[in-house]
């Protein structure tokens, strides 16, 4: 089977899996920390894990002080990599048999993520799901000159600038408005999804090259023949 891409660059968090739980868990425990809350109206949506984590510190109650961020952001780091089980991490439902079937057309499946590398390979090796991953790229990631990549613009960039693969068989799929504007930056196809953690309404104002409300939907634009995609 010929398939229009052969390189896809997957999000990881509200694309290949829902993190949600064990994501709320670090930010919850590192708000105890200050003997602090976040209400749950807010926590009830996962579409507010796309906001920054200064802008989720500033929902804790009682505020604990803008100077105490860093201390904050620490203990989250602290808990996601080191403390936190990931029990609750899941793929979405059909992403496994997905990555199987491109694997076995020779696709290559990379991982574009915010999460730390010590963090993604924890999960990924936990969970057995390595197996299904060419590469991946984190902003710890370093670039040809040792300096860390640090957000998905850059994560892409860097691919794109070691591989030989022409950028027409890129594609990007994402939740978030930022995964579709670092896709685009960089000239490659974005395929934005809704079904994640990114804000539904937002992500087609990002204009994706196609919008898809489930896994069937990605795997139908994958395997399209592609002269008619």
């Amino acid at each position: 089977m010929s398939l229009k891409f052969k390189n896809i660059l997957w999000d990881f968090d509200g694309t290949l899996a829902d993190s949600s739980g064990d994501v709320w868990e670090s930010i919850l425990w590192a708000g105890d920390k200050f003997g602090a809350r976040i209400g749950d109206f807010f926590t009830a949506d996962n579409a507010n894990l796309s906001k920054s984590l200064d802008e989720i510190f500033q929902m804790l109650r009682p505020f604990p002080g803008k100077e105490k961020f860093p201390k904050y952001e620490a203990y989250v780091n602290c808990h996601y990599r080191s403390l936190n089980s990931f029990s609750n991490t899941r793929l979405y439902k059909g992403i496994k048999e997905l990555l199987k079937e491109l694997l076995q057309n020779s696709v290559e499946n990379i991982i574009v993520t915010n999460k730390p590398r010590v963090a993604l390979e924890q999960i990924l090796y936990r969970k057995g799901w390595f197996r299904f991953f060419d590469n991946w790229i984190c902003p710890d990631s370093l670039d040809a000159c040792g300096q860390e990549l640090g957000n998905k613009e850059n994560m892409i960039g860097s691919l794109l600038y070691t591989n030989t693969v022409e950028r027409q068989k890129y594609v990007l799929i994402g939740d978030s408005y930022s995964d579709i504007i670092a896709a685009r930056s960089n000239g490659i196809d974005c395929i934005g999804v809704t079904y994640g953690d990114g804000d539904p309404y937002v992500l087609p104002l990002a204009k994706p090259t196609y919008c898809v409300d489930s896994v069937e939907g990605i795997r139908a634009i994958l395997f399209a023949d592609k002269n008619k995609v």
